[in-house]
């Protein structure tokens, strides 16, 4: 056999080590060349013993002359035996337990396709401990459309799909996640939603009333210049309240100050938003399960007719103050069964920006939310506070009742000065006693006897 057929290695040829022994004489005498003890020779087998071998030897002198360096070590054992399993880290505290809270209250949740029996409460009830990984939860609050979504634990904020923006502290300091879900009339089926409807408006038409407009008495007609005009013969002026639930409307609801939407925590109330109060009576037991808080956008408006029945001027606005077109805030509490709807308005004597008498509302934003008003005149110059009522015939007005404050700091203590009555009525802001013509007669027109004597009828229903 040649060199070159010799030094070649078949494909079914092995490597094998074998101990070769040392130089030896043959039969005739001749000595023997021995072969080194590491010597390869070829068997019959399987040629990748050959190439583990030699890799092998390779890999052990890197170690042997690099193994001191930690960096190369690293290397070479991630080259060979790939990279090292890390362990999970271990979740921050709460990070796995959450609250779910819904408004409306009624209906049931189901996480990852089980129910649950009942919601845990905050903070009465141990919050919902969620295993590692993604999970779906689906809510159901008849007639309304299921609402789902996606959480994770840990939470994912670019995957997730649930508004968990809030978290409640636990006493043992721990904070949970609370996951939010709420309706709107978007939510609910056409027929179901123009129920609704038509179940608010008729709530708000039993607020509608009329009153006379005396010769020498202002209104607001904004085709004036000055949008304020003076009746010369007596007129019937009837009041409305009118619900907008137009997403697509532009006026802006004044009495939330934050946006020219009507939104409220991402939701537009145009289409009805929770309330916080709501969330919050409902985890104290203040409600029923059944019952659904929600603030809701009105218009409010004044036709004006000749006792004849002419019309003088129509859909006049509530106010005469800047923006005459805009909305206001009022709070519905509704309840559902299988008979229907049943929707009242919040009760309650004075107004505030989310809740109060409707025939408030225009009062407020222009006496309350005024800085005009929020101090007294004169020497000595307090915060106002105000509070508001209205009687029974929504049309007479409401009467906003000032209480100046002293300021703690300044000692001795001044006299305390008289509270300040303001008569809103027809959209236009009097003076209705002294105390408000001294700290804000400037510019400010005053009421007449008539006028005055309603005032004072309205006062007296403000303490009880």
């Amino acid at each position: 056999m040649d060199d070159a057929e010799h030094n070649q290695t078949p494909n079914d040829v092995d490597v094998e080590v074998t101990d070769i022994p040392l130089q030896r004489n043959d039969e005739s005498g001749n000595g023997v060349q021995p072969h080194s003890p590491f010597a390869l020779r070829y068997t019959r087998r399987q040629p990748t013993l050959q190439l583990t071998v030699t890799i092998s030897i390779v890999v052990l002198t890197l170690l042997v002359f690099l193994g001191s360096s930690a960096s190369v070590r690293n290397i070479v054992t991630l080259g060979i035996f790939g990279p090292t399993s890390t362990p999970t880290q271990s979740l921050p505290r709460g990070a796995d337990l959450f609250y779910i809270s819904t408004v409306p209250a009624w209906g049931y949740v189901a996480i990852d396709g089980r129910s649950l029996a009942r919601l845990p409460i905050a903070p009465t009830d141990a919050p919902l401990r969620l295993a590692r990984g993604r999970h779906h939860i689906v809510w159901h609050a008849e007639p309304f459309q299921a609402r789902s979504c996606f959480v994770s634990v840990p939470i994912r904020p670019d995957s997730d799909t649930c508004l968990v923006n809030t978290t409640t502290r636990l006493e043992e300091g721990i904070d949970v996640w609370v996951i939010r879900f709420f309706m709107s009339l978007d939510t609910l089926p056409t027929n179901e939603r123009m129920a609704l409807i038509s179940r608010a408006q008729a709530a708000l038409n039993s607020l509608q009333a009329t009153e006379m407009v005396q010769p020498g008495e202002q209104y607001v007609d904004v085709r004036s210049q000055s949008h304020i005009v003076t009746a010369t013969q007596p007129l019937k002026a009837t009041l409305h309240f009118d619900l907008d639930t137009n997403p697509n409307s532009n006026k802006s609801c004044v009495s939330l100050r934050i946006s020219e939407s009507c939104l409220l925590q991402g939701q537009d109330c145009r289409s009805f938003c929770d309330t916080e109060q709501g969330i919050q009576a409902f985890a104290e037991g203040d409600i029923s399960e059944q019952q659904w808080d929600v603030l809701a956008v009105i218009g409010i408006t004044w036709d004006y007719t000749t006792l004849d029945g002419k019309v003088v001027a129509k859909n006049q606005p509530d106010t005469g103050v800047g923006d005459t077109s805009e909305e206001y805030i009022v709070e519905f509490q509704i309840h559902w069964s299988k008979q229907g709807w049943q929707v009242m308005l919040a009760p309650g004597g004075s107004a505030s920006p989310f809740a109060g008498d409707p025939a408030c509302a225009s009062a407020v934003d222009d006496i309350a939310l005024n800085g005009f008003y929020g101090q007294t005149g004169g020497d000595v110059e307090e915060a106002v506070s105000w509070s508001f009522v209205a009687n029974s015939n929504k049309a007479e007005g409401c009467l906003a009742v000032g209480t100046p404050g002293s300021d703690p700091l300044i000692t001795p203590s001044p006299p305390r000065l008289p509270a300040a009555y303001l008569m809103h009525r027809f959209g236009v802001v009097l003076t209705a006693n002294d105390a408000a013509e001294h700290y804000f007669g400037s510019g400010v027109s005053r009421a007449n006897a008539y006028e005055q004597k309603i005032a004072k009828q309205l006062a007296t229903l403000i303490h009880t």
